[in-house]
């Protein structure tokens, strides 16, 4: 009774297998891929202040008057408060060195980093900007990123170009192989990271430090370079 069973399933199987159902469908896969340029519209700066004192008041005490005079130097060049916000703090202990010994003493002393970042939304204001926190108070800038607040009409230029450079791929490899494409039957897309310039990142930070002699600090040059976004989509065509 099972040897009856097997062969029959085998029958039943050799039949499914031998329909039309099993061929595979004529179709052409493409992948296409579209990139927009534009200029970035919002930098981000962090600025800071690092400072040590024999007790933890006085390091609290510097590091506070350093970056609200800070703060208060790019507001007064029409950064918003609310742009405005602390990234990290921190403060530890360590003990004070003598440069004459080599040596350290048992003298502790208090070190305070208190990090910032701040919003600008004007390009050209960039410099003149870090010029007066330097100015204003901190003694350090470790970086300043730059990004786009809207990204959405360049991904849309993006994608379009994309959809584009999928159709000619697949308009070539129909006409070089003799057939006729037909509509597409399924599209995904996946989209990158755009370009993101840092100056002072990946490496040791870029540090501004206060001019100790007290003369005024030129802006420095900072300009941005082009961003871009990409993505790219893969399209399944009909062949006739």
């Amino acid at each position: 009774m099972r040897t009856a069973t097997v062969v029959v399933l085998l029958l039943l199987c050799g039949a499914a297998f031998g329909q039309d159902t099993c061929a595979y469908p004529r179709q052409i896969s493409v992948t296409g891929s579209g990139i927009a340029w534009l200029k970035p519209d919002m930098a981000v700066i962090t600025f800071g202040a690092d400072v040590t004192g024999y007790s933890p008041a006085e390091a609290v005490d510097r590091a506070s008057n350093l970056m609200e005079g800070a703060r208060r130097a790019a507001m007064r060049l029409g950064v918003a408060e609310e742009d405005i916000a602390t990234s990290s703090y921190s403060m530890w202990t360590e003990y004070e060195y003598d440069s004459s010994t080599y040596e350290y003493t048992d003298v502790r002393i208090y070190h305070v980093t208190d990090y910032a970042s701040l919003k600008l939304y004007d390009m050209e204001d960039v410099g003149e900007v870090l010029a007066a926190l330097v100015q204003g108070g901190a003694n350090c800038i470790s970086g300043v990123s730059f990004s786009i607040t809207d990204k959405t009409p360049a991904y849309d230029e993006a994608r379009r170009i994309a959809v584009e450079d999928a159709r000619n791929r697949a308009e070539q490899l129909a006409e070089a192989t003799g057939v006729t494409l037909g509509e597409p039957t399924m599209i995904s897309e996946y989209s990158y990271d755009y370009y993101d310039p840092y100056y002072g990142y990946g490496g040791m930070p870029a540090t501004i430090t206060s001019d100790e002699s007290g003369m005024a600090m030129s802006a420095p040059s900072i300009s941005p370079s082009m961003m871009s976004v990409q993505t790219s989509v893969s399209i399944t065509y009909g062949m006739e």
